[in-house]
């Protein structure tokens, strides 16, 4: 993966952040090993969506909204 740093002079960029995830995802699956602690699970992403969602719900309604992640 390091191959495709490039132009290392011009700053870290989103573009940089998804190549990092993918090395460590690549590597995780290649190794045999679990994803997290370092890397987002499946479960994470299902909380981060129910955050975002009830910020939008928040916004919606103009009041605070209760995320339950085990609902």
């Amino acid at each position: 993966m390091n191959r495709f740093w490039t132009n290392q002079g011009a700053g870290f960029t989103v573009n940089h952040v998804f190549v990092a995830e993918l090395a460590h995802l690549v590597d995780r699956v290649v190794r045999g090993k679990e994803v997290s602690p370092e890397g987002a699970t499946l479960k994470d992403g299902y909380v981060n969506n129910l955050i975002v969602d009830s910020i939008v719900e928040s916004a919606n309604r103009g009041r605070w909204v209760n995320v339950n992640p085990r609902s």
